[in-house]
C-alpha cells in the first residue's frame, strides 16, 4: 500500500522510475501484489524491475514471472553475489541509454503516438518541470519543411514549437503539449455515449480553427491535412491546429497528399489545388460535431470520391444553429462558393465568438 502511494506521488510530478528494486517477501505480503497493481494500471512499462528473493517458493516466483512478462527484469537469488551485482550495474546502465531522450534537459515519459513519418512522445523538461510533445520524424529530409513553417507562424491557435534539433538522421521537434488529447477523440467519446455537443461550443472551436487557417494563409502556407485527428484540445479546450508534416507554401499543388475523406472536390484525381482545400476539411470537421461522424464515407474508394465530388452527404438537423448552417454552406461547397479564412472570420457572428 505504501509503495502505491508513493509511485502516485511521483506521477503526480511527472516523476518517472527508471530501475525498480523488488525484494519478492516482504514482511506481511509479496512484492508480485505491487505488481499486480502496476499492471492493471499501465505503470511501469518503461522500467528495468530487478526482483532479488531468499526464498524458494516456487509458486510465488512464478507468480511473479506471470507479472513480469513482456516488461524489462531481473532476477536474482539473495545474497546477490559481488560479481553479479557489478553485472546489474551494467545492465541499468545500459537500460537507462536505451529510454532516455537524445535531446538533452528533456526526460521522456512515454510514447503516446506514431505514425509511418514520425514517433511522439511525451516529454518534461529537467529545467522548468513543465510537459511538452517531442516529435521524432524519422527522415529528416521529408518533415524538415514544419520546422519552417511553425516558425513563421504565431497563432493562438496553432500548436507552438519551442526547439528543434536534427541528431542522428532524426530530426526532434519540442511542441506544446496538448493535454486533452484531440477532437476526435472527443467526437469518438461523445459518439459512443450519443452525446450531442452543445452548438455554442462548436462554433467557438471552429472560430478557433478558422484563426489558424487565417494565421497559415496569410504566411501562404496551405496545412493539406486538416482533420479532426490534428486538432488538439489544450487549456480551457481550446484547439490548436498540429502536425504540420503535409504543409506547403507552394501557391498551388498537385500531389496526392492529406487525408481521403477530408480531401475536397477539387483535389481527387489529381486535380490542382489551393489553399481553399483547408477550409473544405475545416467544414468536413464541422460536419462531425454537429453530426458525429464524417459526411462522406463509403465502402469503397470510389464511392466516396463520387460522394464528396457531388458533394452528397446526409442533411444536419433541421433544428441545427443558423449560424452552423451558414458555416457549413460556405466551407462545405465548391471552390467558387467557399469562403476564405478571412472572409469567414468576418462573418458577424464569428466576429462575436472572437
Amino acid at each position: 500500500k505504501e509503495a502505491v502511494e508513493v509511485y502516485e506521488n511521483l506521477k503526480k510530478k511527472y516523476i518517472t522510475v527508471d530501475v525498480l528494486f523488488l525484494d519478492l517477501f516482504l514482511q506481511d505480503s509479496k512484492g508480485t501484489e505491487f505488481l499486480k497493481i502496476s499492471k492493471s494500471k499501465g505503470w511501469l512499462e518503461n522500467t528495468l524491475i530487478v526482483v532479488m528473493t531468499g526464498s524458494k517458493d516456487i509458486d510465488t516466483i512464478k507468480e511473479c514471472i506471470d507479472c513480469l512478462a513482456n516488461r524489462f527484469y531481473k532476477f536474482y537469488s539473495k545474497p546477490v553475489k559481488d560479481v553479479e551485482f557489478e553485472r546489474l550495474l551494467d545492465e541499468m546502465q545500459k537500460h537507462v541509454d536505451k529510454i532516455s531522450c537524445p535531446l538533452k534537459g528533456y526526460k521522456i515519459i512515454k510514447h503516446i503516438g506514431a505514425g509511418a513519418q514520425a514517433d511522439v512522445y511525451q516529454v518534461i523538461s529537467l529545467k522548468n518541470r513543465k510537459i511538452y510533445a517531442m516529435k521524432v520524424n524519422k527522415d529528416k529530409n521529408l518533415n524538415s519543411k514544419e520546422v519552417q513553417c511553425l516558425k513563421k507562424i504565431n497563432s493562438p491557435t496553432i500548436i507552438h514549437l519551442y526547439e528543434s534539433q536534427i541528431l542522428k538522421e532524426k530530426e526532434y521537434m519540442i511542441l506544446e503539449f496538448a493535454d486533452r488529447g484531440t477532437l476526435y477523440e472527443r467526437i469518438k467519446e461523445y459518439s459512443k455515449l450519443k452525446k450531442k455537443f452543445d452548438q455554442t461550443q462548436i462554433l467557438d472551436w471552429m472560430t478557433q480553427i478558422l484563426i489558424g487557417l487565417y494565421s497559415l494563409h496569410k504566411k501562404d502556407i496551405m496545412h493539406r491535412d486538416i482533420k479532426s485527428d490534428n486538432l488538439f484540445l489544450c487549456e480551457n479546450d481550446v484547439v490548436k491546429i498540429g502536425d504540420l508534416g503535409q504543409a506547403s507554401n507552394e501557391s498551388k499543388c498537385k500531389s496526392f497528399v492529406g487525408t481521403f475523406f477530408y480531401r475536397a472536390p477539387e483535389c481527387q484525381d489529381f486535380g490542382e489545388y489551393k489553399k481553399e482545400i483547408d477550409i473544405w476539411s475545416a467544414g468536413v470537421v464541422l460536419y462531425e460535431l454537429i453530426m458525429l461522424c464524417r459526411p462522406f464515407e463509403g465502402i469503397e474508394q470510389k464511392e466516396v470520391q463520387t460522394r464528396i465530388e457531388n458533394i452528397d452527404y446526409k442533411p444536419i438537423p433541421a433544428d441545427t444553429d443558423p449560424k452552423l448552417k451558414k458555416l457549413l454552406e460556405l466551407t462545405l461547397t465548391y471552390k467558387e462558393n467557399r469562403g476564405t479564412a478571412a472572409q469567414l472570420l468576418s462573418l458577424e457572428f464569428i466576429k462575436n465568438r472572437i
